[in-house]
């Protein structure tokens, strides 16, 4: 628990930090639209804050990057302080991802052409990048030799969705609707200007989110040319731009609603109100799904009624086993099954430094002493397909199926059974 709550804080304190860089160039609303918006309605955003592994820090320290960026462009000669701040930023972002190394080089990036743009040759701020990605050093070995068999070669529809960022926004589009409208019908009343206008150096944040945007691309090259490496979570700070992107759209198209003339003060207090009710809503749609998944008992997707007739129940990955482990009583036989190849000990005990009653099983054990099984995968990962065709050359027969969300669950009977 205490895991997630650091990792939720880090997540929390990468919105703000992108909050507060955002309204160095647009006005409040349009600013906290954007951040809650974008944010606080993806799914991905929002499971991988509450998860107990690394994906809240690494969001902040690209988050960091992003403030970084937003310094280095409004001072042209920061000082020693400013850049050795940069260089911390970046080291702290390389630690917690190899991944982060490439959005690390973006933002450089970025900052090389901007300043090429501008005439300008920073040479201690290009050095200040650099010197931050020394822990990368210490993880050569483990990216040359990293094992990615478990990540699918992407096929050539990716260019049209490098990666999902889940973002649902059925249940705001109603509310985005009437202020749009209402935005343009103030306008008409307002002769002076029909937006909003940005704010001097908007440019210049907008060039940096082409960048972060590009990211998923530029990993989709190399998983076509060498390894693939097409995680939808290891490149969600993308999200990030996508923040700016919205926030620079809502700017220009509710900007109207800013420049109301005082001419109704009834107009204007109804205006208001539909402005917090869009941001309340937006931020309370979060809290009611978590209060709404404590109520049903946390129960997970894809873990129908049907396992509980199984005499065993079975995940291949951790990250489907640990969620099930933890937020349902499974008396004892709920396992994650070990792929051959794999050394069970070692699994089991890395499984141990969660809880001590956490178990594995081997296929051939599994096979040998369990006729009816029920199986829980992960249906975004094409590797996780193997336990059920090892079963079904092993005389397995399916009996029930159910796929929710990502999810799929099997029930498999022994050939050997009635």
């Amino acid at each position: 628990m205490t895991i997630r709550v650091f990792s939720a804080i880090c997540s929390a304190s990468a919105w703000a930090i992108t909050w507060r860089v955002l309204r160095n160039y647009l006005d409040f609303f349009p600013a906290s639209v954007s951040a809650c918006l974008v944010f606080l309605g993806s799914d991905l955003f929002l499971y991988y804050s509450a998860e107990a592994r690394f994906y809240g820090p690494y969001l902040l320290g690209i988050t960091l990057l992003v403030y970084c960026y937003d310094l280095l462009s409004r001072k042209v000669n920061p000082g020693l302080l400013m850049l050795l701040f940069n260089a911390f930023c970046q080291c702290l972002a390389v630690s917690t991802s190899y991944v982060a190394g490439l959005y690390s080089a973006v933002v450089l990036l970025a900052v090389l052409l901007k300043d090429k743009a501008c005439g300008l040759w920073r040479p201690r701020v290009y050095v200040s990048f650099v010197a931050g990605w020394f822990p990368i050093l210490f993880c050569l070995q483990n990216i040359r030799g990293s094992g990615v068999d478990w990540i699918k070669r992407p096929d050539y529809s990716y260019i049209f969705h490098p990666f999902n960022p889940e973002i649902d926004v059925s249940k705001i589009y109603f509310a985005l609707f009437i202020l749009a409208v209402l935005a343009f019908f103030f306008s008409f009343k307002n002769e002076s200007k029909s937006d909003l206008p940005l704010k001097a150096g908007v440019k210049d944040i907008a060039y940096l989110a082409v960048f972060l945007l590009a990211v998923p691309y530029l990993v989709l090259l190399i998983s076509w040319l060498g390894k693939p490496m097409m995680v939808d979570r290891y490149y969600f700070p993308s999200l990030i731009g996508m923040v700016i992107f919205t926030g620079i759209i809502a700017q220009r198209t509710l900007g109207p609603l800013e420049l109301l003339p005082p001419v109704s003060l009834k107009s204007q207090g109804f205006l208001n109100v539909l402005k917090a009710t869009l941001l309340a809503a937006l931020v309370l749609h979060p809290l009611l799904g978590a209060i709404h998944l404590k109520m049903n008992q946390a129960k997970p997707d894809g873990e129908p009624s049907l396992a509980a007739n199984s005499q065993i129940i079975i995940a291949d990955n951790s990250p489907t086993y640990l969620p099930l482990a933890f937020t349902r009583n499974h008396n004892g036989n709920l396992f994650m099954v070990v792929k051959p190849g794999k050394n069970q000990k070692e699994v089991q005990a890395n499984l141990e430094k969660f809880h001590h009653n956490l178990q594995t099983i081997d296929i051939n054990t599994l096979t040998a002493k369990y006729a009816k099984i029920t199986l829980v995968e992960d249906g975004s990962f094409a590797e996780f397909l193997w336990v059920k065709s090892a079963l079904l050359q092993r005389g397995y027969r399916p009996l029930e199926s159910a796929v929710q969300n990502k999810t799929m669950t099997w029930t498999l009977l022994s050939n050997e059974q009635p």
